[in-house]
């Protein structure tokens, strides 16, 4: 659908709406015969209209974030309507002008526009996947809570003209505070129960809404208030479902946005991690790896066939940890320097007195770290620096503040070319699967990286 058209419906909607109200409505009649108000209505719903289409095009094409783009609009909508109303106060010099009622206008106009704003941002959004409900229970909590919260600021703000007294005013409009708590909560009961049955976007929004709202009604209607005089004026129930559709946008909105912020998050990690495999199957499992290593063997075996024998029983462990190993994302720190300790053996064979290494046994069963880090880090010590019998690479893996050191003195090569592409790669891993980075202390003499440890039950 072209932005005209949207600008077109979302113009044309809310006078149907009215009409429809006036026509089964009493009294009502003369309102339109009001030059004010049919200017004001007409310029009213076309500027929330305009914001809601073409402003948010716009943010939306500059790359602003979703809240930004909310916030930016509805600043928009406030500042347009405010001066439209003022301009047009003056122009027709209504005797009843105010800037409270300006204010006022405004602040409707921007509920208007937040219920335009979610009504196409969930219609663009109708063929996505099904929501999934993966977070924990105070997540949902904080979500009613918020929108009960935007649901009475917004109402507070249009009528704070009237309220003299709180106590009588909490009397007076006790049927809609309580509704206004009620409604988002069974929003969210209802979007979760027509999640499951699989309903589509449009479906679970309009079934959600009406059913929050009618049970929402008449559980205040029964329970607390007991005795209820239905209103003849159909405008009152337009406002109340008009609250309740409110409430379903805003959760379903909010859930959909949290559910493609996790997608990403999932589809981002997944790239990664194949990079990252795609890294350790180019460097190790390749057959130049297996066939320098096959050739180490043999030279061995030709001059010294008892260190053959241990190189090949540690040859043999490493491919078989690479065999054994299951896609996880988490791999037991114990059995992973076990691993390691088999992997430097592998150089040590072949480089001997170029570097010497020690490896902390302080660690306990439940700790844990990323699947293939401390490889990954190892590697990059053998490939940034020249290994000399005279000056030693120095490795040491240790543990430090709930943190695994792996550290290394310096006898660099003098690359220029390293695109340090694994330690970026390690680091968005822990940042996206632990909300932790690693740490990286480099310096003349030495180089170390410290990976945040997990603890694990």
């Amino acid at each position: 659908m072209s932005l005209f058209k949207k600008f077109l419906i979302l113009t044309a909607l809310p006078f149907v709406i009215i009409l429809g109200v006036f026509i089964f409505s009493k009294n009502t009649t003369n309102e339109f015969k009001d030059v004010f108000l049919t200017i004001f209505s007409f310029g009213f719903f076309v500027i929330i209209a305009f914001n809601s289409v073409y402003v948010s095009d716009y943010l939306k094409k500059q790359n602003y974030k979703l809240f930004s783009k909310l916030f930016l609009s509805s600043l928009t909508t406030l500042v347009s309507i405010s001066l439209f109303s003022f301009v047009l106060n003056i122009i027709l010099r209504d005797s009843n002008f105010r800037l409270t009622t300006v204010f006022s206008q405004a602040i409707l106009g921007i509920c208007i526009f937040l219920l335009e704003y979610l009504v196409l941002y969930v219609l663009e959004k109708k063929d996505s996947s099904i929501l999934k409900f993966e977070d924990r229970k105070h997540h949902y909590f904080g979500l009613v809570l918020s929108v009960i919260l935007i649901e009475f600021a917004l109402y507070l703000l249009i009528i704070y003209r009237d309220i003299n007294d709180l106590y009588e005013f909490i009397l007076l409009n006790k049927f809609l505070i309580i509704y206004m708590i009620l409604v988002p909560v069974f929003s969210l009961l209802f979007i979760r129960l027509f999640v499951y049955f699989k309903f589509d976007t449009i479906a679970n929004i309009l079934l959600s809404s009406f059913c929050s709202v009618v049970i929402s009604f008449f559980s205040v209607v029964i329970l607390v208030l007991k005795e209820f005089k239905f209103n003849s004026n159909p405008g009152v129930y337009l406002i109340i479902y008009l609250i309740g559709l409110f409430s379903s946008l805003s959760i379903y909105a909010f859930l959909y946005y949290r559910n493609q912020i996790s997608e990403r998050k999932l589809l981002k990690l997944q790239n990664i991690q194949k990079d990252a495999q795609y890294l350790e199957l180019k460097n190790q499992i390749n057959p130049h790896f297996l066939f320098n290593n096959l050739n180490t063997l043999i030279s061995f075996i030709e001059v010294n066939p008892s260190k053959a024998i241990d190189f090949g029983h540690n040859l043999a462990n490493v491919y078989r940890h690479y065999l054994k190993k299951q896609e996880e994302d988490f791999v037991s720190l114990k059995v992973e320097l076990l691993f390691i300790k088999e992997y430097l053996e592998i150089y040590k064979a072949k480089f001997e007195n170029g570097f010497n290494f020690s490896i902390s046994d302080e660690f306990t069963e439940n700790q844990y770290v990323l699947s293939s880090t401390i490889q990954e880090l190892i590697d990059n010590v053998f490939k940034h620096n020249n290994l000399d019998e005279e000056n030693p690479i120095e490795i040491k893996i240790y543990m430090k503040n709930d943190h695994l050191v792996i550290y290394n003195s310096v006898n660099s090569k003098n690359r220029t070319d390293s695109t340090n592409f694994g330690l970026v790669n390690i680091n968005k891993r822990y940042e996206i699967l632990t909300n932790s980075s690693i740490v990286i202390i480099n310096d003349k003499n030495s180089f170390s990286v410290q990976l945040p440890i997990l603890n694990l039950e």
